[in-house]
């Protein structure tokens, strides 16, 4: 019955979508079409691909296509990451491809290993420490301009309002330095997270936070169109029930045994009782033999006796 119900739940899972990956903005070199989805895995082989960079992997994904090849080094890409919910609102014109199974931040975290470090800016904002310090590090500054909360997020009560609202000002001073990361074949990341949010009121947090984050990213839209043609600007959602199914793959990776793949074994019963049987068996052997041997009374002319006993021979010899 357990079996079922989790069966039942990785459906649903399955059904409601992984996440979503949008193209807000691509440059002349690049045409995105479509609505096929794409595998979660596949992520950072699409945008590998779109600096001009070879890939190994096999994806059938026929959403993007080269216009350009020669003008592919030229492209540098923003990536914003948005833990927590399954869609975000994107412009009009944008192009928003579904996102399956799961394995984006794994995608990721290849494509920047196979770029030169000087080259990619991970700002990951799911540990705010040290997302503040990958921020200063990128831009030089931390005086973010204040972004005010709406109705539902209260900076002043919850530190996870606190900093995700002090993490949209970074985003909005990023959006004034463009000029430092928009360099040609450089990559900036922005990884966010929805899920550590306090719910002072269901769901309305949540709501709040998208809205003022697609604000944030509409501005750096806006701002991007003005200053650069040769910009990737990508957004990638990720729902909770992506994370949950990782998790719980996770666990049952670990808590394999050799006794769970008995359990699905049909002779299992029957090899139990062979094992059991033969153990009696050899059980009752030995303890006949052991008395059989304590009890046995082999004589003095038994071979057993004359090893068993100490001769003096010294006394002999004298």
């Amino acid at each position: 019955m357990l079996r079922f119900i989790v069966v039942l739940c990785l459906i649903s899972t399955l059904v409601q979508g992984f996440g979503q990956f949008s193209v807000l903005l691509s440059p002349k070199s690049l045409e995105f079409t479509g609505d096929d989805k794409l595998e979660s895995a596949y992520v950072g082989d699409v945008l590998l691909a779109a600096l001009g960079n070879a890939v190994a992997g096999s994806s059938k994904w026929t959403g993007m296509s080269v216009r350009d090849p020669f003008s592919l080094a030229q492209t540098s890409i923003i990536v914003i990451l948005v833990r927590g919910v399954l869609n975000m609102t994107t412009p009009q014109g944008a192009g928003n491809y579904e996102l399956k199974g799961i394995g984006v931040e794994d995608s990721l975290n290849y494509m920047v290993s196979q770029l030169p470090k000087e080259t990619v800016n991970d700002i990951n904002f799911t540990n705010h420490k040290e997302g503040m310090r990958k921020f200063e590090e990128c831009f030089g500054a931390l005086d973010a301009p204040v972004v005010q909360p709406v109705q539902y997020l209260r900076p002043k009560q919850y530190w996870s309002h606190k900093h995700f609202l002090d993490q949209l000002g970074l985003i909005k001073l990023a959006t004034q330095k463009l000029d430092v990361v928009l360099k040609p074949s450089h990559v900036l990341i922005f990884r966010m997270s929805l899920d550590g949010i306090v719910k002072v009121a269901r769901y309305a947090p949540i709501s709040e936070a998208k809205a003022l984050l697609a604000t944030i990213i509409a501005n750096l839209l806006n701002v991007i169109r003005e200053r650069n043609e040769s910009v990737l600007l990508v957004q990638v959602t990720l729902g909770q029930k992506t994370q949950l199914l990782t998790k719980s793959q996770t666990r049952e990776k670990i808590s394999k045994s050799p006794f769970e793949k008995m359990n699905d074994n049909v002779d299992h019963p029957i090899l139990a009782n062979i094992i059991i049987w033969f153990s009696v068996i050899f059980a009752l052997v030995v303890t006949i033999i052991c008395y059989a041997i304590a009890t046995i009374d082999p004589g003095r002319d038994s071979i057993i006796y004359r090893v068993s006993t100490v001769k003096d021979w010294t006394k002999k010899k004298h």
